[in-house]
C-alpha cells in the first residue's frame, strides 16, 4: 500500500556527513526515512534514531542497489525522494601523477553510482507520476579545482547528467534538483587525506607536495557551513511550489564566488586558483 508519508531514500548517510544531516532533518519534520550506507556501522549515532531505517547500499554494485530499492518499495509502497549523496574524494593530487584506477574508482561511485541508483528508482517515480531526485554535485562541478581532478570532473558530469535527467524526467513528473555545496562540514576532508596521492622526492612535482595536504583538506579548514544547514536549504527548495522550484541549489561557505569563478575569462580563473592553492611556488622548492 502506498504510504501516507513521505518516503526519503539518502546514499551516502555516514555519521557527521551531509547525507546524515539530511536523514536527520527529514526524520524531524515526519517523513519515513532510509539511510543507505556501505556498512552499518557507519551510521553511527544515527543507527540509534528510530525513526530512521538501516539500509545496506553500495552504490558500484548493482545487486545491493535493486534489493536496497525493492525492500523500500515493499516495506513502504513508494519512494518519493532520492538523494544521491554517496561520494569519495579518493584521489586528490596532481593530474598528471594520479593513478588512472583512482580516476575509475572515483567515477564509479560519484557518477556511475549515482547514475545506478537514480535508474532503478525513477522507474518506480515514472509509474506514480511522481517524485524528486536530488543529486549532490560539488562547486569543484564549476570551477574545476587544481589538486583534485577526478573529483572536480566526476562532480561535472554529475551536473551535466542532472541537466538531462530534469529535461527527460519532467513529463513522468519528476523533479530533478542538483545541489552544489560549498564548504560544508563533515569528514570528507579526512577520507581525501587518507588517500591522496603525493609526489616522491625523485618527481620534478615534489614541490606540490604541501599544496596537495593543504588542498585535500580545504573544505574544512577555516569558517564552514553546518551540513544541517544545508539539510534544511534541501528540504525548503523540495518543498516549494512546483513553479518556485529549483534546477540548481548552490549553498554554503565560498560557494557563490566560486560559482562566479566559472563565468571568469580562463586567464583570470587561472591566475585566481594558483594563487588560492600557492601552485606559483611549487617550481621553487
Amino acid at each position: 500500500m502506498s504510504s501516507q508519508k513521505t518516503v526519503v531514500f539518502v546514499t551516502g548517510s555516514t555519521e557527521g556527513g551531509i547525507g546524515a544531516s539530511i536523514c536527520t532533518e527529514y526524520a524531524q519534520n515526519g517523513a519515513i526515512v532510509y539511510a543507505g550506507v556501505r556498512k552499518l556501522e557507519a551510521l553511527g549515532s544515527l543507527a540509534k534514531d528510530t525513526r530512521i531505517h538501516p539500509i545496506v547500499i553500495d552504490v558500484t554494485k548493482e545487486e545491493t542497489v535493486k534489493s536496497a530499492v525493492q525492500k523500500i518499495i515493499e516495506e513502504s509502497g513508494q519512494i518519493d525522494i532520492l538523494v544521491n549523496n554517496a561520494g569519495v574524494n579518493a584521489a586528490a593530487g596532481l593530474a598528471i601523477e594520479v593513478p588512472i584506477e583512482k580516476y575509475r574508482q572515483t567515477f564509479e561511485v560519484n557518477y556511475f553510482g549515482l547514475l545506478r541508483v537514480s535508474q532503478e528508482v525513477a522507474t518506480h517515480m515514472a509509474k506514480r507520476r511522481k517524485g524528486a531526485i536530488v543529486n549532490i554535485g560539488s562547486v569543484a562541478g564549476y570551477a574545476h579545482l587544481p589538486l583534485s581532478a577526478a573529483y572536480s570532473n566526476s562532480k561535472a558530469a554529475v551536473h551535466s547528467l542532472s541537466d538531462v535527467l530534469r529535461i527527460e524526467l519532467a513529463p513522468m513528473g519528476i523533479h530533478v534538483l542538483c545541489v552544489a555545496p560549498g564548504k560544508i562540514k563533515s569528514g570528507f576532508g579526512k577520507q581525501a587525506l587518507e588517500t591522496a596521492t603525493y609526489p616522491t622526492p625523485d618527481s620534478p612535482f615534489y614541490g606540490a607536495k604541501d599544496a596537495i595536504s593543504a588542498r585535500t583538506n580545504y573544505s574544512q579548514v577555516g569558517k564552514c557551513t553546518p551540513s544541517s544547514d544545508l539539510a534544511k536549504a534541501i528540504r525548503a527548495s523540495l518543498s516549494a511550489p512546483a513553479w518556485r522550484r529549483r534546477s540548481y541549489l548552490t549553498y554554503g561557505e565560498l560557494s557563490t564566488i566560486t560559482w562566479l569563478t566559472y563565468y571568469f575569462p580562463p586567464f583570470l580563473r587561472d591566475r585566481a586558483l594558483t594563487r588560492r592553492f600557492k601552485l606559483d611556488t611549487i617550481s621553487k622548492k
